[in-house]
């Protein structure tokens, strides 16, 4: 998370040769290291960095934690000294100068900025999401219209509706099981299948029945009556 934050120790030193004189001015290759212990005592963190200008005076300035991140918890109720030591063909020299007490104050104090920045920008998130929504008011009306409702809706009603319910399934069954209603409508069309699976016209079977129903009627014979 970008806080805009450095997250490090601002450290001014001195470099010096075996015999305590100042380092000649250029650009050196250290090694910067803490230490739980003035004197002695393993690091619990080091970095190394390179072209440190050092001036006649063997003084340097560098910022702790530029290529290896310092966790501030380091500084938790304790202080730590600081370590440095000239790199050269890969070989860590020995330690010149005087480790240096440090108490991390502003590298805790950045933390804590970062942390705050952390929660602020959570609870911006929150309340967007909040704010986004329906309003307090509206939420409040649509929670009326429910208790409305509910209290509307008494247990005889729940009871009738579940009878209701009870109703439509056991209909539903009675059409959908074997012989039930789907059962007879499927008969009934079948009956009026005609002999290349066409719907047979209704009206002219009807036409066709009448027509065999009809009696016949008697022929003419033609023949005069006598004394005609």
């Amino acid at each position: 998370m970008g806080t805009g934050i450095v997250r490090g120790l601002a450290f001014c030193g001195r470099l010096l040769e075996l015999d305590g004189r100042p380092a000649p001015a250029g650009r050196y290759r250290l090694k910067l290291a803490l230490h739980a212990d003035g004197r002695i005592g393993r690091s619990s963190w080091s970095e190394v960095q390179d072209q440190v200008d050092v001036d006649a005076q063997g003084i340097f300035s560098v910022l702790l934690g530029k290529n290896n991140a310092i966790d501030a918890k380091q500084f938790h109720e304790r202080a730590r000294w600081v370590s440095v030591r000239r790199v050269q063909d890969g070989q860590d020299g020995p330690e010149n100068t005087p480790r240096v007490c440090v108490l991390g104050t502003s590298l805790q104090l950045a933390d804590q900025v970062a942390q705050i920045q952390q929660a602020l920008q959570a609870h911006t998130e929150i309340l967007e999401r909040y704010t986004s929504g329906p309003s307090t008011r509206a939420l409040a009306k649509r929670l009326d219209a429910l208790e409305y409702k509910t209290d509307e809706l008494q247990s005889g009603d729940l009871t009738r509706i579940r009878e209701q319910i009870s109703e439509l399934l056991s209909q539903a069954e009675a059409t959908l099981d074997e012989g039930g209603r789907l059962d007879q409508i499927e008969d009934r069309l079948e009956d009026l299948d005609g002999p290349d699976g066409d719907i047979i016209d209704v009206n002219k079977r009807m036409d066709d029945i009448e027509a065999q129903l009809k009696p016949a009627r008697p022929r003419k014979t033609g023949r005069k009556k006598a004394g005609g």
